[in-house]
This record gives C-alpha cells, sequence and structure tokens, in this order.
C-alpha cells in the first residue's frame, strides 16, 4: 500500500516551499486575506516536482529547485495583488494541496 507523496511520484520540499514563498511574499506585499488565499491558489497551479528528483541523481534540477519553489511563490503573490482571483479552499478543498498531494493525510495541531 502506498503511504506517503513519494510512493505516487511527488517530490514534496519544492512544492512545499514554494507555499512558504507565496506566504513570505504575501506578507512583504501587504496581501489582504483574500488575496493571500487567491496567491496560494495560483501557487497550488504551479508547484510540482517528480519524485523524480530523487532517482535521477546525476541531475542538476538539485542545484536549482528550490528557485522554481520562490518563483512560484512570489509570482502567485504578485498576480494576487493584482486581482487574480484563486479557489476558495486551496489547501483544504475536495481536490486542494491536503487530499490530492497528501492522500488527506496532515498533522492537525490541537
Amino acid at each position: 500500500m502506498k503511504e506517503n507523496a513519494v510512493d505516487y511520484g511527488w517530490y514534496m520540499p519544492p512544492i512545499l516551499e514554494a507555499f512558504g514563498a507565496t506566504a513570505a511574499a504575501g506578507k512583504l506585499l501587504k496581501l489582504d486575506e483574500e488575496q493571500i488565499r487567491n496567491a496560494f491558489s495560483l501557487t497550488l497551479c504551479q508547484a510540482t516536482c517528480s519524485a523524480e528528483l530523487i532517482y535521477s541523481t546525476h541531475s542538476m534540477i538539485r542545484a536549482i529547485r528550490d528557485a522554481f519553489s520562490a518563483k512560484a511563490g512570489l509570482l502567485s503573490a504578485l498576480l494576487a495583488k493584482k486581482g487574480i482571483t484563486g479557489f476558495q479552499q486551496p489547501f483544504e478543498g475536495r481536490a486542494g494541496l491536503f487530499n490530492i498531494y497528501l492522500r488527506g493525510k496532515w498533522i492537525h495541531s490541537h
């Protein structure tokens, strides 16, 4: 039975880093709640990284992968600042980050 994102072919660090970059850029751009949600939606549509990265150790992508995440986060925040709308639930929606990439398995803090 497949248990984590790598088992499904996804390498999560660059995907999750893009959301961190979006949050940082959103704060620097002073996005409001709706704009940051829109930015996260845009990031969700940009941020993926195949787990092939793990198996292709000769690839130079490892050296630049974090730049893609930062670019996606900054671009998403800038687009949201300009009024581009996204999803109402980019993380917890039926096809949001948690359900699609993490198969509904995420840590809740109590």
